[in-house]
């Protein structure tokens, strides 16, 4: 069983080998996309998320550049290194490297991001005494649900507001 395994993933290493005008077409969208990448971070378009500018560019620009990375180093590999253990396995390698670096990136952007992605309602908005104070000023209307919610980026806040009248068409000011 276990020689089955091995022969269908050689099989589909087999299959899945790119030509090299495949491989040089990818590393040129791969240019073009740290390209792209800088400039729109260098004309800020991007929202920094709590992070640096250094951090910031190689979160956006990680992947493209590993790959014309691995291009490169393909190209000036000698040939006794190329059939060395670690060049064997320097996929796995990278993409754990890779992994870690994302995390070690993401985890300061998420902590910046918690209270626009899990809708922090702002500590001085207190929705019971807002629903009290509507009642009390106008006594024909309920709130029925209010929902605050941080805008990003900033300090922001908007609210929903779902209100119930209750309107007496038998007064002659109802309308």
């Amino acid at each position: 069983m276990v020689t089955r395994i091995t022969t269908i993933m050689i099989i589909i290493r087999k299959n899945t080998v790119l030509d090299s005008c495949q491989v040089e077409q990818y590393v040129i969208v791969s240019i073009f996309d740290v390209a792209l990448k800088c400039l729109v971070l260098a004309l800020g378009h991007i929202p920094s998320m709590g992070l640096h500018p250094i951090p910031r560019l190689i979160l956006h620009t990680l992947s493209p550049t590993i790959v014309i990375g691995m291009y490169v180093a393909g190209l000036a590999i000698p040939a006794w290194f190329g059939k060395s253990w670690f060049w064997q396995h320097v996929d796995p390698v990278v993409a754990v490297i890779t992994t870690i670096l994302f995390f070690l990136l993401i985890i300061p952007a998420f902590k910046e991001m918690m209270p626009y992605i899990f809708a922090d309602t702002p500590a001085k908005f207190h929705v019971e005494s807002f629903q009290s104070e509507i009642s009390e000023t106008f006594p024909d209307v309920t709130c029925t649900h209010i929902h605050a919610y941080r805008l990003w980026p900033g300090n922001l806040f908007e609210a929903l507001i779902h209100l119930s009248f209750l309107v007496d068409k038998s007064k002659s000011s109802w309308s």
